[in-house]
């Protein structure tokens, strides 16, 4: 394996990389690794420094793993597995939530391989839109996600007591019932060693300010609330508005949280992504580190959470 690194700002040209000399025929491609709110973020940014830098946009993976991806997300079909990257030039970003913006004006003579969580927004938000498109959940997931969805709502008694309130309180209102994903994770985030390394969680506390700011918009929302600790879940979250689920399939249930008209999310970047892909308003837990910690140094907060988002 090559260990040439490519040339990042330093001599850089100040000049926007649309009116740069493109390396012909070079690519630019980023490893899969993680779990699926990881590999969206390394594939959403190298898909962003590849537009930004004229070059090709590939997948180091296996063949295997390149089918997985496209039976979730059938349009990156369309992006290819890189061959032989032996010959390819290294550039490691180090920290994980902090935007780089010399990647984006690179200066490169022949392909790179980019290295790192690379998870800033920043990379990308010009090509947000097609980023979304290329993120679109196949039709199998689709059609699960709807028709939990609408099993899950229709079938709760929340949603009829919702209704029967409305009527009563806010006559003139009409009885569309306003949904809430809610995503909460816990889980391995507990694992003593996330905890020395800085990860923290949303408490109860964070989780009701958060509902009521949505409750004071509507009478009628409904939260939608899909976590892994259903126990934990129970007993902290005031159910008489909220339906606690999962489908057990971390592909739909992310899919589910996209077609809420809304979205809370906690700590976590499978969280970001169900936030990042539903076309309505987002709340987000600020605090997701621990100052001082080994991942507080990694993160740029500003370079994490887009402005549009409300952060509690």
């Amino acid at each position: 394996m090559a260990e040439t690194t490519a040339t990042m700002g330093q001599p850089a040209s100040s000049e926007p990389a649309s009116s740069r000399q493109a390396c012909q025929g070079c690519s630019l491609v980023v490893e899969t690794a993680g779990r699926l709110g990881n590999l969206l973020f390394t594939l959403a940014s190298g898909f962003g420094m590849a537009k930004q830098n004229q070059l090709k946009f590939e997948i180091f993976c296996s063949a295997e793993s390149h089918g997985g991806l496209v039976s979730t997300f059938p349009r990156l079909a369309t992006i290819p597995c890189a061959g032989d990257t032996s010959k390819y030039s290294r550039l490691k970003l180090d920290k994980w939530g902090t935007f780089d913006e010399s990647a984006m004006k690179m200066n490169v003579e022949n392909s790179v391989m980019i290295q790192g969580y690379l998870q800033s927004y920043k990379y990308f938000w010009k090509h947000r839109n097609a980023v979304k498109d290329m993120f679109e959940f196949s039709p199998a997931i689709r059609s699960k996600a709807i028709t939990l969805l609408k099993e899950w709502t229709q079938s709760s008694s929340v949603v009829a007591d919702l209704k029967n309130a409305s009527k009563s309180t806010h006559p003139t209102e009409k009885n569309n019932v306003i949904t809430v994903g809610v995503h909460i994770r816990r889980g391995d985030y507990l694992r003593p060693m996330h905890v020395a390394m800085g990860y923290t969680l949303p408490d109860a506390g964070y989780f009701k300010r958060a509902f009521d700011c949505f409750r004071a918009e509507s009478s009628r929302t409904l939260f939608v609330v899909l976590s892994e600790d259903v126990a934990w879940c129970s007993k902290n979250i005031n159910l008489t508005d909220a339906i606690v689920k999962t489908s057990g399939d971390a592909a739909v249930d992310m899919c589910i949280l996209t077609m809420t008209n809304h979205i809370i999310i906690s700590a976590g970047t499978f969280s970001w992504w169900s936030a990042f892909l539903n076309q309505g308003q987002v709340v987000y837990f600020r605090k997701i580190v621990l100052p001082g910690s080994e991942l507080q140094r990694g993160l740029t907060e500003d370079d994490f959470f887009p402005r549009e988002w409300i952060g509690l």
